[in-house]
């Protein structure tokens, strides 16, 4: 008998270790899964916290209104009363690459703007871009309650705030159309409309205080819920771009699933809270006991 070969594995033996191997990585599974989760939710706490912050420190550098404008869905339908002023918006802005970035920055995606800046001559208005548009990492966006006029979006100030861990107040965020969203560019139409697209913010003032679209510091903190999950996109069949749907089809975002469900305010939650008075920011989160 050869020696070298009582050394080799045998046929079952190699199942038995390559079923063992299956097994072990199916359990290891859902391990990966939440640290791939962590890492996403980390780096969009952390992308988050340091825009804020920037904008924050321009607007006390500039001496100005530094607005932090969310992308909403549905922003060419503009459903926001009273205003409807997409279709003012010029031809050469609506098929730039900006606004078709826009399609898949929805409840993702935002920018920065000034409607002044340092030499402006006073009771004169210079809009501009600070920050074009930026998106959150994938499977992480903005928790839809923030974003006013949705099916399930968080109440007014004025009203009973939702609750996240019972003393966590979330109210949707503001709106205002006075800046030239999606792009400052649009102030090159010769006949810019007299309001732009109504779109949610927030905004620093020149001491670096939460304000509202008057200059009013806000009467509460901004609480900004994150949410792990994913969002399916309207796209184009030929190219697989995100696009606006068809007119027939009532909203470009064809669902949008947090995993695991609720995780925007359920007991994996994880808020940008912003101080009013001071607006530095930090992240609140459930504490593992």
């Amino acid at each position: 008998m050869n020696p070298a070969r009582n050394k080799a594995f045998t046929l079952v033996e190699l199942l038995v270790v390559i079923a063992i191997v299956g097994i072990l990585a199916v359990l290891a599974a859902p391990t990966l899964t939440a640290y791939r989760k962590d890492d996403a939710m980390t780096a969009a706490t952390r992308q988050v916290l340091d825009d804020v912050a920037r904008a924050r420190q321009l607007a006390m550098a500039e001496r100005t209104t530094v607005y932090m404008v969310f992308v909403p869905t549905n922003f060419w339908k503009n459903g926001l009363p009273p205003y409807s002023n997409w279709t003012f918006v010029p031809p050469a802005v609506r098929n730039s690459e900006t606004v078709r970035q826009l399609y898949a920055a929805q409840w993702t995606g935002y920018a920065m703007f000034a409607l002044h800046g340092v030499g402006d001559q006073p009771g004169r208005s210079f809009p501009r871009d600070i920050m074009s548009v930026k998106t959150l990492p994938p499977s992480t966006f903005f928790s839809p309650l923030k974003f006013p006029g949705g099916p399930q979006s968080a109440p007014q100030p004025g009203h009973l705030p939702l609750l996240i861990n019972g003393n966590i107040e979330v109210y949707s965020f503001q709106t205002t159309a006075s800046l030239p969203f999606p792009t400052a560019d649009m102030l090159a139409s010769s006949a810019p409309p007299s309001a732009f697209i109504s779109v949610p913010y927030i905004a620093f003032n020149y001491l670096g205080q939460l304000v509202d679209s008057d200059g009013n510091v806000l009467p509460y903190d901004e609480n900004i819920p994150l949410a792990h999950g994913s969002i399916a996109y309207w796209r184009d069949p030929a190219t697989k771009m995100p696009v606006q749907p068809p007119p027939a089809q009532p909203a470009a975002v064809a669902s949008i699933v947090e995993n695991p469900p609720g995780n925007d305010t359920g007991i994996s939650y994880n808020v940008i809270h912003i101080d009013r008075l001071t607006g530095r920011a930090r992240l609140q989160r459930q504490e593992v006991l």
